[in-house]
């Protein structure tokens, strides 16, 4: 993640604050979970199964939501490559 985040896990939620424009975001469960599931490196696979698994979902939709919420960060600059 980017020097400008500083991010906290409280409760399984997590909390980023972007200090360029000192905005605080709060995930939902199934983001705080992707986010803190891709603090390593991983594949968009692994963070599929680990979430169906976890959550008891579809498969197919879950990897869409995967792809989605990595597409989000990247979009707005909170994920790195």
């Amino acid at each position: 993640k980017l020097n400008r985040l500083v991010f906290r896990t409280i409760e399984n939620v997590v909390y980023i604050l972007d200090s360029t424009n000192n905005t605080l975001h709060t995930l939902n469960e199934t983001a705080s979970f992707l986010w803190m599931h891709s603090q390593k490196p991983t594949t968009i696979g692994a963070l599929t199964k680990s979430l169906a698994v976890t959550f008891g979902a579809d498969i197919k939709q879950t990897n869409r939501d995967v792809v989605d919420f990595i597409s989000h960060y990247l979009n707005t600059g909170y994920y790195i490559r």
